[in-house]
């Protein structure tokens, strides 16, 4: 797919079923003389190694469009890549501000990683046209726990100034107290896989015994255990 900015930039990825690999070029739709540049290749498996999809924008088109981010006194040209942030402990998603010219990035956010799950949903622009000022920029992140339901926020820069906007109910108040864990297993064929095991109210095994266990799984497909292994979620996500 294409995910275009401007007549200086535009991203490109392909991917190769068979092999898993997956290609990410930097061109320039207006210049012929600028050849493409390879930002990132890597495997679709691994989520690990997932660098995140640019941050977009509304243009005074309507279309959606790649963010470009001005940082002061920098002539440098960044974007905002919005990643899922895998980790062996689970999704630490992110906004790496990173540098189109370079390479080089910077981690500008992170969700909270003890208690909840955080998520950048979109840019908050007042403006249409014309590069996005770092100083001034502004994200809609959502907020979740095992026990919270989604609220959404409003994170400003430079200060990182939180305001929440949204106050929803609890949709299912009887669950509220339910017990959620992530756990790790190994398949009898070697593989490391993960799991959400939900226990009632106030379970404890050491007084309540064993409990009857209805375990759903979807089927999925993978070039190596690796990939197959690699933990995908996150605990904190409501339940």
């Amino acid at each position: 797919g294409v995910s275009w900015c401007d007549d200086s930039l535009a991203l490109v990825q392909e991917t190769w079923f068979k092999t898993t690999q997956t290609r990410t070029w930097l061109i320039s739709p207006g210049s012929k003389d600028t050849a493409p540049l390879i930002l990132f290749d890597r495997s679709s498996e691994d989520v690990y190694s997932d660098p995140g999809l640019p941050m977009m924008r509304k243009s005074s088109t309507g279309t959606r469009v790649i963010a470009k981010i001005k940082k002061e006194n920098d002539q440098g040209t960044y974007i905002l890549l919005n990643g899922r942030g895998a980790t062996p402990e689970g999704d630490v998603p992110f906004l790496d501000l990173f540098n189109i010219n370079t390479g080089s990035k910077e981690r500008i956010w992170e969700s909270d990683k003890e208690k909840y799950y955080e998520t950048a949903v979109a840019l908050n622009l007042d403006q249409s046209v014309g590069d996005v000022n770092l100083n001034q920029l502004k994200i809609l992140t959502s907020k979740e726990s095992k026990t919270e339901i989604t609220q959404y926020w409003i994170q400003s820069w430079p200060h990182k100034k939180c305001r929440q906007i949204t106050d929803f109910p609890h949709p299912y108040p009887l669950l509220s107290t339910l017990q959620k864990e992530l756990i790790k297993y190994q398949r009898k064929d070697g593989v490391q896989l993960t799991a959400k095991l939900y226990l009632p109210t106030g379970y404890d095994p050491s007084k309540d015994g064993h409990l009857l266990c209805l375990f759903w799984a979807y089927p999925g497909e993978f070039r190596s255990k690796d990939a197959a292994g690699q933990v995908r979620g996150s605990p904190n996500e409501f339940s």
